[in-house]
């Protein structure tokens, strides 16, 4: 985890040099919203480079602002190789214990009531919609299909997103004053 005081000034620095480039060009030219979308990609940009485009929130970031689209898949390289490491690391038997394992549960769940609502299915549906969330605020998390990719990229982005928004404040109240 780095530190916080650190980031704030990397990505402060950053982010200045961002904001100096888009609104020196074009100021006469911008209305409210412009200004406001300005700010916005400059800043998000600036949180990408400070964590150096290492990860796929970061690149997204990135390619979201030089293209002006959605990420490639081709950019979440990252975790595919991730998932099929976790693939390659199953042994066959260890495949057939699962299918055993599968085979028992659904044998189990036939011979349960089909009117009762289980608690389980109440839970399953909650960690997807959930999860579902959870990759709609991620940038690039609509294309992470491992959950446990997804929960590593919402733990290394919630750091920088908090350094972007006491940058902010920082210099809201230092132009305020």
């Amino acid at each position: 985890m780095p530190n916080p005081n650190k980031l704030k000034q990397q990505f402060l620095k950053k982010w200045l040099v961002g904001l100096r480039s888009t609104t020196s060009s074009s100021t006469t030219n911008m209305n409210f919203l412009d200004r406001k979308k300005a700010i916005k990609i400059s800043a998000d940009y600036a949180m990408a480079e400070t964590r150096k485009g290492t990860t796929i929130w970061s690149q997204s970031i990135i390619a979201k602002s030089l293209k002006g689209h959605a990420p490639p898949k081709a950019i979440l390289n990252r975790g595919t190789i991730y998932i099929n490491l976790l693939r390659k690391k199953r042994t066959m038997t260890q495949l057939q214990k699962m299918g055993r394992k599968i085979g028992r549960r659904m044998a189990r769940r036939s011979r349960l009531p089909s009117s009762k609502v289980l608690p389980r299915t109440i839970a399953k549906r909650l960690v997807e919609k959930r999860t579902k969330v959870l990759r709609s605020l991620i940038p690039g998390g609509e294309f992470m299909e491992d959950e446990v990719l997804l929960i590593e990229e919402a733990l290394d982005y919630i750091p920088f997103l908090q350094a972007q928004v006491d940058g902010m404040r920082f210099l809201a109240n230092y132009y305020c004053k």
